[in-house]
């Protein structure tokens, strides 16, 4: 992890592999899903802070392509509930 400057405030940019995305990704939504009534203010807050990472992300991170599609991948299965290890073969297209 290391530390920006954007404009005025001081970010953190993560630099996690494109499979720790997905997993992120996956589990948030699941959480997201779990928790949206009993603590609504914890998932919009937690919504934000995931969008502000998909932005630095793309502003400071390499090979951002895999890197969305493994969190498109990700929310996808959260939707569809498919939890649980993934084999590595099918993560990596």
């Amino acid at each position: 992890m290391d530390r920006r400057l954007l404009l005025v405030k001081r970010i953190n940019v993560t630099h996690h592999v494109a499979v720790r995305r997905y997993y992120i990704s996956r589990n948030r939504l699941v959480l997201w899903q779990r928790y949206r009534r009993q603590e609504p203010v914890w998932v919009l807050r937690d919504v934000r802070r995931f969008f502000s990472e998909a932005v630095y992300m793309l502003l400071f991170e390499r090979e951002v392509s895999k890197k969305l599609r493994m969190m498109a991948r990700g929310i996808r299965d959260a939707l569809n509930g498919r939890l649980g290890p993934c084999a590595s073969g099918s993560l990596e297209s």
